[in-house]
């Protein structure tokens, strides 16, 4: 996967869909209050087949200190869970 590919795109878009529902009740728990940081581990499909990437995210606040965007990093782990 590329980084053209990957760059302000909806992670949703990329994970395996049978990860959908786990996924987003994972990042919804997390990012529902403050301080809206968390960690996932989330199985996403890319052309040469699955991989795992570790997501940490961390807030983009309005001037209300409202959520209005999650900037995440992502980390392929994929080696380590085949381990």
């Amino acid at each position: 996967m590329t980084e053209e590919e990957i760059l302000g795109n909806s992670l949703l878009g990329f994970v395996d869909e049978k990860y959908h529902e786990k996924t987003v009740k994972s990042f919804r728990s997390s990012f529902s209050k403050p301080p809206f940081t968390g960690n996932h581990e989330v199985c996403i499909q890319t052309k040469n087949g699955n991989c795992w990437v570790s997501w940490s995210g961390q807030p983009v606040l309005d001037d209300e200190q409202k959520l209005i965007k999650i900037f995440a990093i992502g980390r392929d782990i994929t080696q380590q869970k085949k381990l």
